[in-house]
């Protein structure tokens, strides 16, 4: 999934999450004014019924990203190999592995804000991390559920990293707000984070840059067992060095061609027409 079906998901959601928000709050400000009597003033009641509109909505977009936006194919598929998809990504070199694990991140970064914003007890590091963990638990346990997605410990780590530079943001101009500067330690502190990833980023980009050929891109994400195989073989190898040529598929990022293949096919099967199309992971997928 690449931005630009990222982008075309959001926008399928954008739409229903407003009708949502706009129902919950008013919801939430007929609830407040039957209670107006037992509510405390400074309890800023409005302000929570608008920020927890505010959540909804953003709660059901992500959910409707990660899961109800894919089909029921994915029964029983969880992955617990903890950074498989750093090293698919490396393995690969490829911009879309990297662009997901980036989204993954960025997706969560509003709940680290909106969470400090509702409740004051979200103000401390370690209810963020566990108000974020358990957000990702939640949709990751879904999508295995209903067969709509992988359980993955990639995801929860990287939405609850979200969640956690949200949280670094909001607390930075919240500090620089409520005391009109900052000192250089609470700078540092509120940035190590991003300057770490950006760090690694950089350094990964650098890496690879250097090297001739890159990586071969037929290494596993993870390593399998191979201790119970054993392998023969009987051809006669020869042990004189050979060089032969590396070659790479000049129609494998262009989208019209791919387009195209599938007209072809739907023509040559009569096939229905074409409905849809998108990406998931490297493949990009045409749907009848």
């Amino acid at each position: 999934m690449d931005f630009k079906e990222i982008i075309i998901r959001l926008s399928v959601y954008f739409v229903p999450a407003i009708v949502i928000a706009v129902v919950f709050l008013a919801f939430s400000l007929i609830i407040i004014k039957m209670r107006k009597k037992n509510i405390n003033p400074s309890s800023g009641g409005k302000k929570k019924a608008l920020i927890g509109s505010l959540l909804v909505a953003y709660y059901f977009i992500v959910i409707g990203i990660t899961n109800l936006s894919r089909g029921e194919s994915y029964y029983g598929i969880i992955n617990l190999n903890i950074f498989s998809g750093y090293v698919e990504a490396w393995n690969s070199f490829s911009v879309i592995s990297f662009q997901l694990i980036v989204f993954n991140i960025l997706m969560f970064v509003p709940l680290g804000i909106l969470l400090p914003l509702y409740s004051s007890r979200f103000m401390k590091f370690k209810w963020i991390l566990i108000g974020s963990f358990v957000a990702t638990l939640m949709i990751e346990t879904f999508q295995v559920v209903t067969g709509r997605g992988i359980f993955e410990l990639d995801d929860i780590f990287h939405n609850t990293l979200g969640g956690v530079l949200g949280y670094q943001l909001f607390m930075l101009i919240h500090t620089v707000i409520q005391k009109k500067r900052i000192s250089f330690q609470e700078l540092t502190k509120r940035l190590s984070i991003p300057l770490i990833l950006l760090i690694a980023f950089v350094s990964v980009l650098s890496f690879y840059h250097s090297k001739e050929f890159g990586n071969m891109s037929i290494n596993p994400t993870y390593g399998s067992d191979m201790g119970k195989i054993t392998l023969s073989n009987t051809i006669q190898l020869n042990s004189k060095t050979a060089y032969v040529p590396v070659y790479k598929n000049k129609y494998s990022n262009d989208r019209e061609h791919g387009r195209r293949m599938a007209e072809f096919l739907q023509k040559a099967l009569t096939l229905p027409e074409l409905t849809a199309e998108g990406r998931d992971g490297e493949n990009r997928q045409f749907r009848f």
